[in-house]
């Protein structure tokens, strides 16, 4: 039999504690308590976005690699840290489709898990004014995130004697950055 958490162990939880009892027995229905061996991988970097988990009890570390290398995020046993399917309740496409960092279990782990999308669309069903400024705030971001790569392929020109690059790139880059600087005057570029 599946093992999951009640309304009162749910709302122990910081995450849940404001909601209510139809919502906890919601998560409580769809939610189930898994039991990580110290050691094992929660979830890779890369891969698809399968679960929402929050942390019952154990430590556990948040990676990403970067050149190749696995960089430590965090470390924690803050029991209600939540990771995986993070991104599942924005109603962009422009979500993530896979996990953005790597979870692996320090000591043993107690988990609590909801499917992606389940989890995703129940979170649109109970906020969905939350959603919307979510989503404005990620798109935000992602444009930011944009510019800024644009502008540090587009400064890499002057960065050595020769080099190899991608003119494609290059003008998207510049497109990019001549879209920003030109939309506060009413034009838009299409690249």
């Amino acid at each position: 039999m599946t093992e999951t958490l009640d309304r009162d162990e749910l709302r122990h939880l910081f995450l849940f504690e404001s909601l209510g009892d139809e919502q906890l027995d919601w998560l409580s229905a769809h939610g189930e308590v898994k039991d990580v061996p110290a050691g094992e991988t929660v979830v890779a970097e890369g891969d698809e976005p399968t679960c929402f988990f929050v942390l019952l009890s154990g430590t556990l570390l948040l990676s990403r690699l970067a050149g190749g290398e696995k960089v430590a995020i965090n470390r924690t046993d803050h029991v209600g840290s939540y990771f995986g399917a993070t991104q599942s309740y924005l109603n962009t496409d422009q979500a993530s489709n896979t996990y953005g960092a790597s979870v692996e279990a320090i000591t043993d782990l107690r988990i609590f898990q909801l499917p992606a999308d389940e989890w995703g669309a129940q979170v649109r069903q109970w906020f969905p004014m939350a959603i919307h400024l979510l989503d404005g705030i990620f798109l935000g971001m992602q444009n930011s995130q944009r510019l800024v790569n644009a502008a540090k392929q587009y400064s890499q020109l002057d960065r050595g004697p020769f080099q190899v690059v991608n003119v494609h790139d290059l003008l998207d880059a510049t497109l990019i950055m001549l879209n920003a600087k030109i939309s506060k005057q009413g034009v838009r570029v299409v690249s």
